[in-house]
């Protein structure tokens, strides 16, 4: 799995990692509204996810987006706009960049090559590439 550094605030790119390992070891990677998926994680990390959903969660222009990757198991989940955590069982790609990523992944590329072309190609992308394994 592998994500960009690049958070886009007030019109401004700037870079910071969008991933977070929890307290349990899972990895957690973040997309859409910033500080929504800091906030979601923090909830996640405390055991507190569920409790009190957020109706702004619920608004495509305030959503977050995370995705949570346990490299024990390989298992991926990603929780969106509703308190249900979803499995992942295929290749896929959130964000900005997913389109580009998904043509990069079907082209034959694998995760970080996938990361590396939205880089290139999308203005929202950007800073470079962190890269995990979930192979247990």
């Amino acid at each position: 799995i592998a994500t960009d550094r690049c958070i886009t605030t007030d019109g401004l790119r700037q870079e910071h990692p969008k991933w977070r390992r929890l307290k349990d070891g899972r990895l957690v990677f973040g997309a859409g509204n910033t500080w929504m998926a800091a906030w979601l994680t923090e909830r996640l990390d405390l055991g507190k996810l569920f409790e009190d959903w957020p109706a702004h969660q619920r608004k495509e222009e305030e959503t977050a987006l995370l995705i949570i990757a346990d490299q024990v198991t390989g298992e991926v989940f990603e929780l969106g706009t509703e308190p249900v955590l979803t499995r992942i069982l295929t290749p896929y790609c959130w964000g900005a960049g997913a389109h580009i990523a998904r043509g990069a992944l079907c082209m034959g590329a694998d995760a970080c090559q996938a990361v590396e072309a939205a880089c290139r190609h999308c203005r929202y992308c950007g800073f470079g590439a962190d890269v995990f394994s979930l192979i247990p």
